[in-house]
């Protein structure tokens, strides 16, 4: 009887760190999917400021007025914008292409299912009622002052 409850909550612990472990890499994935926006402008702000002279030099398109003080400023602008309208576009495309879908009911099943008929462990003892009160259906007051 020891084996089959040590088997059973062997198994329970494997499922269990399984499920912890694939709550991690959901979280992890939500996580990277809504920041991705972010993080890609980030990225191209992040060129821009590393390779600001070799921008300026090469895709500058006021390199001939130089009192703008453009200094590749429109370069990083075209790119900011060619980011919005990406994910922009692709946000249109999944609204108008994906329905969504919301169960109504979510049917839970148990981690393990045993079949063996077990007699439980321990057996919880019966509520035994060592106690009375008097029931009176008249109001408590309390005594009155005789003075």
């Amino acid at each position: 009887m020891f084996a089959q409850d040590h088997y059973l909550l062997t198994n329970f612990l494997y499922f269990y760190s399984i499920i912890k472990f694939m709550k991690k890499i959901v979280s992890l994935a939500l996580i990277f999917a809504l920041g991705f926006q972010f993080l890609m402008k980030l990225g191209i702000m992040t060129y821009f400021q590393l390779n600001r002279v070799y921008i300026t030099e090469m895709f500058c398109e006021n390199k001939d007025r130089p009192q703008l003080n453009c200094d590749g400023q429109c370069f990083l602008a075209k790119k900011l914008q060619a980011a919005e309208e990406k994910t922009s576009e692709k946000e249109s495309t999944r609204t108008v292409n994906q329905q969504l879908e919301i169960p109504l009911f979510i049917i839970s099943t148990p981690a393990f299912v045993s079949f063996i008929d077990e007699k439980p462990i321990m057996e919880i003892p019966t509520l035994i009622e060592h106690y009375s009160f008097l029931s009176s259906s008249t109001l408590f007051h309390p005594p009155k002052f005789i003075g």
